[in-house]
Parts: structure tokens; sequence; C-alpha cells
């Protein structure tokens, strides 16, 4: 009796090892298939990610064709919004650029603190001394009609 208990044990060990393998065989399938499919969606924003990038290149020549006069907005009337949204951004990075510097200085926000090149030095003194006569500083380029 002994031998037999024995056996019903071994043969539901076996059959226990078996169902468990066949498991795990399919649960390594499951995760292998989730993987690529991770790695798929991965790659699929890397690509929507460049994709951004590259349009962005794309806007800044057209910004800076059309500030040089280039494109015309009569031609590419859909270029004004854009355009006309873009400079007044870049305003407005100037008036905030203005007022941080004169924070930092412990000025009030109303008070115009003058431009300082990389070398702390005033941009606006350092320009009238050192440029040759008849030069000038060459100013941001403005869309047409600006």
């Amino acid at each position: 009796m002994a031998k037999r208990g024995s056996s019903d044990f071994t043969s539901q060990l076996g059959s226990f090892l078996r169902t468990t393998l066949q498991q795990l065989d399919t649960v390594g399938k499951v995760v292998v298939q989730k993987g690529k499919a991770g790695k798929i969606q991965f790659d699929i924003t890397m690509l929507k990610r460049k994709r951004k990038d590259v349009l962005a290149q794309l806007g800044e020549v057209t910004a800076r064709l059309a500030a040089e006069g280039r494109l015309d907005d009569e031609e590419f009337p859909e270029l004004s919004r854009p355009l006309a949204d873009l400079e007044a951004v870049d305003e407005r990075i100037e008036v905030e650029a203005r007022r941080a510097r004169a924070t930092a200085a412990g000025l009030p926000d109303d008070l115009e603190v003058p431009e300082y090149d990389a070398d702390g030095g005033d941009r606006e003194e350092y320009d009238d001394e050192a440029e040759p006569e008849g030069e000038q500083v060459p100013e941001r380029p403005r869309r047409p009609g600006r």
C-alpha cells in the first residue's frame, strides 16, 4: 500500500510539474509579445518626437525667411497668424528678460535696465565705443510691414 500511495503522489507531482511548465511557457510567450509591443510603442513615440523636432526646425526656417522678407504674407496668408503670434512671444520674452534683470538688480519692475553683454559690461556703452564709423549693429529681423 505504501508503494501505491507513493506512486500516486509521484504521478500527481509529475502532472503538476507538466501543467506548471506549460503555463510558464505560455506566460513567457505573452511576456515576449508584450515586450515587442512595448518596443514598437516606444519606437512610435521616438518617431513622433523626431517629427516634432523636424517641424520645429521647419518653423524656425519659415520664420527666418519671413523675417528676411523672402516669404510674403500675400503669397502665404496662412503664415500671417502664426508669425504674428511668434513675434508677440518674442516681444514678451524681451519684456520678461528686462523685468528679470531689474528684479535681480533690486529695481522696480517699471524701471528700464540697460542690457549687458556676456562679459558683464554695458552693451549700449560697448556698442557706441567699439563700432567702427559707418557700421551698425544689425537688428533682429522683423516681419515685413511691422
